[in-house]
């Protein structure tokens, strides 16, 4: 039995959709984007707040994923530089797209590669009234140069995803690190609790028991001093008759 769909969950989809065939289509730096992609964060936050009719966590977790595409997607296009650009946009592959994402992912690369073609060579110009366009002096750049610039901004941004992977890498070994070491401090502050404790209890006992033996230490000691003076009153009643008073 198929899990039922809610009007909400309906209306998210058919936004989404609607945002992933207009990202192909539009302008660049289209400023609609960025009021589809608010709406769709907004829409994705309160599919997460439901509490009935609320998607399985595998179709949260893909919508989710689609989601920060196109806000990946967004953000690369407000950087500065053609060359962040596309580094941005190469780090946004997460390993599996839909169609359309990949349609996106493609266009976005091709779009910025182009702008960087255009930067490294220059772009051509009107000259003259014959309408003839020529390159700019730039564009007698060997095709050799250009692909040597091209295999370096990729050695650079697999350089930079070298560095990123190696730093996640360290941060969770740190972090299992960090984890192990509180783990043995935590059991280690539980023995002594517990060694504490124990020594609490036989303390106490200890105390019990020196309290028992001073009470019965007082009562022997009351109990000699009242045999010996009834044996001195005896004593000296037997010397009196002994020896009377001349």
């Amino acid at each position: 039995m198929s899990t039922p769909v809610s009007k909400e969950e309906i209306n998210f989809i058919r936004l989404l959709t609607r945002c992933e065939n207009f990202v192909p289509k539009r302008e660049p730096n289209e400023w609609r984007l960025e009021q589809y992609v608010k709406n769709i964060e907004e829409r994705l936050e309160e599919l997460k707040k439901m509490n009935t009719c609320q998607p399985s966590q595998d179709t949260l977790t893909e919508y989710t994923r689609r989601v920060e595409f196109l806000r990946g997607v967004l953000e690369a296009e407000k950087l500065p530089t053609v060359t962040e650009k596309a580094m941005a946009n190469q780090l946004l592959a997460p390993g599996s797209f839909t169609t359309t994402s990949n349609k996106i992912h493609q266009q976005t690369k091709a779009q910025y590669l182009k702008e960087m073609r255009e930067e490294l060579l220059g772009k051509s110009d009107d000259s003259g009234s014959d309408g003839v366009r020529l390159r700019k002096a730039s564009s007698s750049v060997p095709q050799d140069d250009f692909d040597a610039v091209m295999q370096y901004h990729n050695s650079m941004q697999e350089k930079v995803a070298q560095e990123m992977m190696s730093l996640v890498q360290n941060l969770k070994q740190n972090s299992l690190l960090a984890g192990h070491i509180i783990k043995k401090d935590t059991e280690a502050l539980q023995k002594s609790t517990l060694l504490a404790d124990d020594r609490h209890s036989q303390l106490k006992t200890e105390s019990e028991k020196l309290e028992t033996y001073v009470k019965k230490s007082c009562n022997w000691g009351v109990w000699i001093m009242i045999l010996i003076v009834c044996f001195v009153f005896m004593w000296m009643i037997v010397f009196i008759r002994l020896f009377p008073k001349r």
